[in-house]
């Protein structure tokens, strides 16, 4: 009689709330968020009634431990942002790609015509840019301050220095500059033309050295050659 094989079936574990309490406490701390917190009246902040209703969703749709798991792993990896919804966790939206000042600089540098293209959100301290999409619509949960070569909400960009980024640098408007992307890309270009201008000083300033010391050594010749 040959052996049967016996399989023994067990069903997918539901999403428990310690788990999810981990995982939210994993993501807050990825992004400096408490998704627990209670404000001054002790009612729910925003935060928390987000994470709350992020776990009745799940809930209710009958999520597994892992599948919970998975998509924790998937969405630190790929949100960028703390301004997230529960239909960026849900349906793993790829967040939109933003770029450093010097990214806008060197578009604007290779086209004048770029800024009017443009548009910019204060992420945090930064101010981020990308060109505008077809349907022109701002990206949810941001703030835009720069569209078509104009700047908005000019009282909320941050009063802070220019940090640095990954090695890159992220520029940070001051409250005392100008609010013209023309502008500050013309400062930009002031500064490289008085480096050339410096440059073709010295360049200038060396040829005259070169050509003396031509004169020098041909009449030191000429005087060897007379002796």
């Amino acid at each position: 009689m040959q052996p049967v094989a016996v399989v023994a079936w067990f069903p997918a574990l539901r999403l428990r709330p310690e788990t999810f309490a981990a995982a939210m406490a994993k993501i807050g701390a990825n992004y400096g968020v408490d998704y627990t917190a209670l404000d001054n009246d002790g009612n729910p902040t925003e935060n928390r009634a987000k994470s709350l209703a992020l776990w009745e969703t799940l809930k209710n749709d009958g999520w597994t431990e892992s599948d919970f798991t998975a998509q924790v792993h998937s969405f630190l990896k790929r949100q960028s942002f703390d301004r997230w919804t529960i239909a960026d966790f849900v349906n793993g939206k790829t967040p939109p790609e933003l770029h450093s000042h010097v990214w806008a600089a060197q578009e604007q540098k290779n086209d004048a015509t770029a800024q009017n293209r443009m548009e910019a959100y204060q992420v945090g301290e930064k101010i981020l840019w990308r060109y505008i999409p077809e349907d022109e619509n701002a990206i949810e949960g941001l703030q835009r301050v720069f569209f078509r070569g104009a700047w908005q909400n000019i009282e909320s960009l941050p009063k802070t220095q220019p940090s640095e980024n990954g090695g890159a640098k992220t520029y940070i408007l001051q409250p005392s500059e100008e609010t013209n992307f023309a502008s500050l890309w013309a400062k930009s270009e002031k500064r490289v033309s008085e480096l050339e201008e410096r440059l073709q000083k010295m360049a200038l300033e060396n040829d005259r050295l070169r050509r003396k010391n031509d004169e020098l050594q041909s009449l030191v010749l000429a005087e060897s050659e007379a002796a």
